[in-house]
């Protein structure tokens, strides 16, 4: 298949053939779920959430024999009371009957199920980070560092095409005037080497930049970074960073905290750097289906972000205010998202008359923008043409040449199940299977509810 957009070629199917036994899977196959080996689990932050920020399948026993290790092993476990007993069980006596047959029917609508609390977008970048810490070392921070590739703008990546695709080496003129067609004609005439070539540069950014003494984030303690291909066969990365003698939010005051955002995190435009500006202009954000999934109507980035006079961390409401106030603020804050989504990518206009603009005072739109928060919360030092510029570092963003996210973590809760979550996160082709499947069990196909079972 051909990507319509980028013109790359993208796989359609099964690309590895492994050849295995499979009298004893065919045979244990269709699995009814009171035979199954795995059960269903809602990983929610608040019990009375009604979204889960997880819904895994999970081994029963492989989760006793996980609890049992770290009793045993970990000193957090060691000194919990009843912790013997917690692991004291049998996972196959656990009866999943009723729970599947429940997330058997609700699995298929997982897309058309949303909350009230998903309906009120917060303010602010939630795509990583989201509550606040209870565990970590006193010297350490984390940081989330996502970076993705610009195949027809770097042109070292499209002489190596050039050469390897047309037999001929091409100048830097030449390749600066390649026109969209003839670079994508390039990157789909060889998938393996832009992958191969990404997979290098990464490495290279990460031993001889990140981790050089330059340290442009900082001393680097550890990492760790998952792979992702996107449909159009393009890879990015998601990596969690950390960071030695970095303020710890909370221990350290909120002034530090923002004084070392500062001097690692920006999204502001730098206009009188042309070579840099042309690179912010690949941070700006554009909607798209995969921004949308979610809630279906409002993008689950956030954007546009709303513009800050200043670096800041916010809080939620106290909780103590009156309910109508509460409300008025949330009013007021829907008025705020709706004055930005028309601004498009934003006006060059000072934060003061952006205030004018919609008649309220800075502190009204603190109150307004705190409304939507549910943790406390990062906005950074933004203005009103600022709106929709993806977070980055300006000497990382130099050094990678294309799109980058970064943000500074307030929550370490967060940061497992952010890490957990793409350990264990599925391709692309599986779930297109599975939404085929979930499709034909809703329009009454008795072989594939089956088969879901």
């Amino acid at each position: 298949m051909q990507d319509p957009r980028g013109r790359q070629l993208k796989i359609n199917g099964n690309i590895v053939n492994v050849p295995a036994h499979v009298v004893n899977t065919v045979n244990m196959l269709p699995r009814f779920p009171n035979e199954t080996s795995t059960i269903k689990v809602n990983l929610k932050r608040r019990l009375q959430y009604k979204s889960s920020a997880l819904s895994p399948n999970v081994r029963p026993n492989k989760v006793a024999e996980a609890a049992k290790w770290l009793v045993n092993n970990g000193n957090l476990f060691k000194d919990e009371e009843g912790s013997e007993s917690f692991v004291d069980c049998n996972a196959e006596s656990l009866n999943c009957d009723t729970e599947c047959k429940t997330q058997q029917s609700s699995a298929c609508d997982d897309d058309e199920h949303w909350s009230e609390d998903e309906a009120e977008i917060p303010a602010g970048i939630t795509d990583t980070m989201l509550t606040s810490p209870e565990f970590v070392t006193d010297n350490e921070r984390q940081h989330i560092l996502n970076v993705a590739p610009a195949e027809t703008q770097w042109i070292h990546l499209l002489r190596i095409l050039g050469k390897l695709v047309d037999n001929k080496t091409y100048t830097d003129t030449e390749l600066e005037n390649l026109n969209w067609e003839e670079k994508s004609r390039l990157i789909q005439s060889d998938p393996v080497t832009c992958a191969r070539h990404f997979d290098y540069q990464v490495h290279k950014f990460l031993q001889n930049f990140l981790l050089s003494n330059a340290a442009p984030l900082g001393k680097i303690a550890d990492w760790f970074y998952r792979v992702e291909y996107q449909q159009r066969g393009s890879p990015h990365i998601h990596m969690l960073i950390w960071l030695e003698n970095a303020p710890t939010f909370r221990e350290y005051s909120d002034r530090d905290v923002v004084s070392f955002i500062d001097t690692i995190i920006t999204c502001e435009k730098p206009t009188e750097n042309p070579d840099l500006l042309a690179l912010v202009n690949r941070q700006v954000h554009r909607h798209s289906h995969t921004c949308r999934k979610k809630s279906k109507s409002v993008c689950r980035l956030n954007n546009p972000q709303p513009p800050m006079r200043s670096t800041k961390i916010l809080y939620p409401l106290d909780i103590d205010m009156d309910d109508n106030e509460v409300d008025q603020h949330k009013d007021t804050w829907k008025f705020i998202k709706k004055h930005l989504n028309d601004m498009k990518e934003g006006e060059d206009i000072t934060f003061d008359q952006l205030l004018v603009n919609l008649k309220l005072t800075e502190q009204n739109y603190l109150l307004a923008v705190q409304s939507s928060l549910k943790t406390p919360t990062i906005f950074l030092k933004r203005k009103p043409n600022e709106l929709r510029i993806n977070n980055y570092n300006a000497v990382c963003l130099s050094a990678w040449r294309a799109n980058m996210d970064i943000q500074f973590v307030l929550d370490v809760y967060a940061c497992a199940i952010y890490i957990v979550s793409y350990i264990s996160k599925a391709q692309k082709g599986m779930s297109e299977l599975l939404r085929t499947v979930c499709e034909e069990a809703k329009r009454g196909n008795s072989t594939s509810e089956r088969y879901w079972k």
